[in-house]
């Protein structure tokens, strides 16, 4: 997959060609240069870039991607708001409220300051869920995975005001899961699809915030993921597929676009 930088995946139909659409984050953007596209549709026999759509800075730092009815639907921060871009419409989600409402479940794990990450969203029929991760906020903890982190999985209605709250994401044994959340997809189960960030493989999640499954894809640093009922195919792509920056010194890329079908 020919792309800058991938912050998020949906997959969509561009004419009546099956695609995967990744959206670009301009913190990963050098500046030298014309700007990338904000959205590049990708052929799924290969990776091979279709078309583009936008460019980055169209909207603010962009966190993800997610279709309804296939339309597009994207999620990024605006001036510290959390903001859904739907059909070209903007909702700006109740994460004032939602902040609150999370800091007394973590007072005893996640030591002040705190910060909030909103890295995957799912649009659902009754509005959107966001993934959000709660981390300690320090200048040596950034992109460090023994920082202390917890994740929710936030339900917005459609206007933008928080609906509930689900988890802390943990072990069926009780034991909370502490990987950072990049990306996020729902199926039509009610099951939340959460890739490892720091770990590999996929965890699903119960609606309650508990893992019932893992699924074993070797690959990490994910911040895109999607699920296809009809054809049964997950896909998922990494953070790091283009030049960004901030991959100059991880795992070599590898195969960015992954897709995988249950056995017959």
């Amino acid at each position: 997959m020919s792309v800058f930088n991938a912050s998020g995946l949906a997959n969509t139909i561009r004419g009546s060609r099956p695609v995967a659409a990744t959206i670009c984050d301009y913190s990963e953007w050098r500046r030298d240069g014309p700007p990338p596209a904000l959205i590049t549709f990708s052929a799924l026999e290969d990776g091979a870039p279709v078309e583009t759509s936008g460019k980055i800075g169209d909207t603010g730092g962009a966190e993800g991607l997610a279709t309804r009815d296939g339309a597009l639907a994207i999620i990024f921060e605006d001036k510290r708001s959390i903001v859904v871009r739907e059909g070209g419409m903007d909702t700006v989600l109740d994460t004032q409220r939602l902040r609150v409402g999370l800091t007394p479940h973590v007072l005893d794990r996640i030591p002040a300051p705190r910060d909030f990450f909103f890295e995957g969203v799912a649009a659902v029929k009754a509005g959107y869920v966001v993934l959000v991760t709660v981390r300690h906020d320090v200048a040596e903890s950034d992109d460090d995975p023994g920082t202390p982190m917890a994740l929710f999985l936030a339900h917005f209605k459609a206007s933008g005001a928080l609906d509930h709250v689900a988890g802390p994401i943990r072990y069926e044994d009780g034991r909370p899961y502490s990987d950072y959340g990049g990306a996020l997809a729902i199926a039509p189960s009610g099951l939340a699809i959460v890739p490892g960030f720091y770990t590999s493989g996929m965890r699903l999640v119960a609606p309650d915030g508990r893992i019932v499954a893992d699924i074993d894809i070797p690959t990490r640093r994910v911040e895109g993921v999607d699920w296809d009922p009809t054809s049964c195919r997950l896909s998922a792509v990494r953070e790091c597929v283009g030049e960004g920056f901030e991959c100059d010194e991880l795992e070599p890329m590898g195969v960015p676009l992954w897709i995988a079908r249950p056995r017959e």
